[in-house]
């Protein structure tokens, strides 16, 4: 009787082998007969043919920069330009200066500074966006900042055009302020401060 159980497992195995060897063949027939097209005819798929344009990865920007708007270009972006101004400085009110890549430091003294972490530059439009620290000052914690920068007599300037923005995108649509004389006027507030 064992030996008889033994014997119809292994004819079972076996016809379940055949008929999945089976079915694998007319699987592979199948694919084998729709992928095969005459070398004559042109493939009816437009992503079948071949791409000639996508071969060759293009040196042109997807967009033309606009004048008019300011770059989105996260400011760590490693294609991007460093920081003009990026350098150590005191301005005309005797507040110190150090701006790096990504952060500005504002030291007045007395152990009040005003740290904004820059997320956003441009070089060729002169501003910087940033985020205020949340240990800065009751009216900036917690809020986006920009500045704007200019150079008049060889002189550079600067102005915290705001420091109150909601949001980042609040902050770069800030109105860029008047350029024109900075050592008289032009910047909200505090005016603009000239840089050493």
């Amino acid at each position: 009787m064992m030996l008889w159980l033994l014997s119809f497992a292994c004819m079972q195995k076996e016809s379940n082998q055949t008929e999945i060897d089976a079915t694998e063949e007319e699987i592979n027939e199948d694919t084998a007969s729709d992928s095969e097209e005459p070398a004559d005819e042109p493939s009816s798929n437009p992503s079948d043919e071949p791409n000639e344009t996508a071969a060759e990865p293009s040196t042109e920007p997807a967009t033309e920069p606009s004048n008019d708007e300011p770059s989105n270009e996260p400011a760590d972006d490693p294609s991007q330009d460093p920081l003009e101004i990026a350098g150590s400085y005191i301005d005309n009110t005797s507040t110190e200066h150090l701006i790096t890549q990504i952060s500005w430091l504002m030291d007045y003294g007395s152990n009040e500074q005003y740290f904004y972490s820059i997320t956003q530059y441009d070089n060729a439009m002169q501003y910087v966006i940033a985020e205020n620290s949340e240990n800065n000052g009751i009216l900036e914690a917690g809020y986006w900042s920009r500045f704007d920068w200019t150079y008049s007599d060889n002189h550079l300037w600067v102005c915290q055009t705001t420091s109150n923005a909601a949001t980042e995108a609040a902050a770069l649509s800030t109105d860029v302020p008047d350029k024109s004389n900075p050592a008289q006027e032009g910047c909200r507030n505090y005016g603009w401060l000239r840089l050493y």
